[in-house]
């Protein structure tokens, strides 16, 4: 535990004592608390006094840099690293790198000082998840930017078959009470675009950005994907347009309502040849929340 939160002294009387620290304990320093981060001093001491390898690496095939690519300020002590030769092209056991890690960093600093070793731009991990996937997924628009400038592939899929789409739907997040100068999500789906990224194009199970979006809840959110010029009746491998699925699962009327006043048809029915009046009927969360769905006939 001591290792873990990176207290030089401590780690300097553990030594005196003749208790060296294992190379487990670099990874420890990097991973650190939530709070606090460790100084260049700390990895110094470990790599060149302890003498643990720099490159250590722990059970889930993760290096320090896998710790340390996604968090603040650590330009320093990375730069240190990248001089001791850690990769930042290993692959840990899910398949994930440092730089997949860095792309969904909160700043671009990181990622910068990786690009230029990159081997491949466009890995992928277990899951099919390229670095622009974590960057459209978790990080900045400048991130992505930088990736696409270097070459990311914009129509990587997963291995589920969808595309970036996907990922930009669950990268948003209400506006905050801070006014900002370009909306991440706007300016994510703009930079895609420009690529060629067709965001209107349904995923591999036949879901639209519009389908996706119904479990944000957000009607916010539903007219950014109107602007992208999304089919709003288009059917999934099930049967069911965005105004079905929004019919099953909503709480209040709010979403039903902004996709029927955005073009969606009242009167498609699913497989089953059910409206989404009648589905919304079937809805318990509708029901208790005395909410009326008469508008759906």
């Amino acid at each position: 535990m001591l290792a873990r939160y990176g207290n030089i002294a401590l780690l300097k009387k553990l030594v005196e004592k003749g208790i060296k620290p294992t190379s487990d304990a670099l990874l420890f320093v990097a991973q650190g608390s939530r709070r606090e981060s460790n100084t260049l001093e700390t990895y110094k001491y470990l790599v060149e006094e302890v003498k643990i390898k720099a490159t250590a690496q722990n059970k889930a095939g993760q290096n320090v840099l896998h710790f340390l690519a996604g968090k603040p300020n650590q330009a320093e002590i990375i730069k240190y690293f990248l001089g001791k030769g850690v990769d930042v092209n290993k692959a840990d056991k899910e398949g994930n790198t440092p730089v997949m890690v860095a792309a969904a960093a909160r700043e671009t600093a990181v990622l910068e000082f990786f690009l230029p070793s990159v081997k491949n731009i466009n890995a992928q991990n277990l899951k099919g998840e390229s670095a622009l996937t974590f960057a459209v997924r978790n990080g900045t628009p400048e991130a992505v930017n930088l990736l696409l400038t270097k070459g990311a592939d914009v129509n990587v899929k997963d291995k589920d078959g969808n595309n970036l789409g996907v990922y930009l739907v669950q990268s948003y997040r209400p506006a905050g009470r801070e006014k900002v100068a370009t909306d991440p999500f706007d300016a994510k789906a703009k930079l895609l675009q420009d690529k060629g990224l067709n965001l209107a194009a349904p995923q591999k199970d036949g879901n639209t950005l519009y389908h996706l979006a119904i479990t944000k809840n957000d009607v916010s959110l539903l007219k950014k994907i109107t602007d992208l010029k999304v089919d709003i009746n288009a059917k999934n491998k099930d049967g069911l347009t965005a105004l079905h699925r929004a019919a099953m699962t909503s709480k209040d009327d709010a979403i039903l309502k902004y996709l029927v006043s955005a073009g969606a048809k009242k009167d498609i029915s699913t497989e089953f040849d059910e409206t989404a009046y009648a589905l919304a009927k079937e809805n318990e969360l509708l029901t208790k929340n005395n909410v009326s769905v008469e508008f759906l006939k």
